[in-house]
């Protein structure tokens, strides 16, 4: 579905026909942006979200300063970017965006699974990293997930991540304790489960779950699931 006003503006900015292409609105849908500067693969990208009905692709940029110009502007539910796309690349727009106070999460892509730019991407306060080999599927299915508040890493690169925090190599964190609900939420989370399988396990609703979690992260001193899992294990909290 096209929303007029937002072309018109996209026409004044100059981003139609210059760096961005295609721009729609959602309406009760979960709004998404994507970048990337190689032709193949922001079609791949951009056919991954229209090929959804949960999702509405909102606009296409190709190349890192119209990214940031129209994530700043429509301010999408998610934004899904390349990593390396020049300057600025992903984890750049990421820290801008964090910076402008946008709340738009940001889910990296990438040719390759390298643990030291997934670490970064999500120090800078991004939501999760996936290699371009991921089905058109499970692409939108981790929008969705990242959309609903999780982070989300390929497996292979969680692993891997995870097991590098469990070696001491991760910055340092404020401390806290974790109450047995906190806890719980935390161990299950490392074992898979989502809020709302989460949920069902413990007998509580969702939204329970999602309190749970956040309080966790300010006792762990992180922003979401992926590190408040990292934390834990680092500090010997869960197994």
């Amino acid at each position: 579905m096209f929303d007029p006003t937002v072309v018109l503006y996209a026409v004044a900015q100059g981003w139609i026909g210059h760096r961005i292409v295609g721009v729609g609105m959602g309406f009760g849908l979960i709004t998404v942006v994507v970048a990337d500067d190689h032709p193949m693969f922001l079609g791949a990208l951009e056919a991954a979200m229209r090929g959804d009905e949960r999702l509405s692709l909102v606009a296409s940029a190709v190349d890192g300063v119209t990214a940031v110009d129209v994530v700043t502007t429509l301010v999408p539910d998610v934004a899904v970017l390349d990593v390396r796309m020049g300057e600025p690349d992903g984890i750049d727009i990421v820290a801008q965006l964090r910076a402008r106070g946008v709340r738009t999460r940001v889910l990296l892509v990438s040719a390759h699974a390298e643990v030291g730019i997934a670490r970064r991407a999500l120090q800078a306060g991004a939501a999760g990293y996936l290699v371009k080999n991921v089905t058109a599927q499970e692409l939108a299915d981790a929008v969705l997930r990242v959309a609903d508040g999780e982070t989300v890493l390929c497996p292979e690169l969680q692993a891997r991540l995870l097991s590098g925090l469990r070696d001491g190599d991760g910055p340092p964190v404020s401390m806290g304790e974790l109450s047995g609900r906190e806890h719980s939420v935390i161990q299950l989370s490392a074992r898979g489960r989502d809020p709302r399988q989460i949920a069902l396990e413990l007998g509580v609703s969702p939204h329970t779950v999602k309190d749970y979690l956040h309080r966790a992260y300010t006792k762990l001193g992180v922003s979401d699931r992926t590190a408040a899992v990292a934390e834990a294990l680092r500090r010997g909290l869960i197994e």
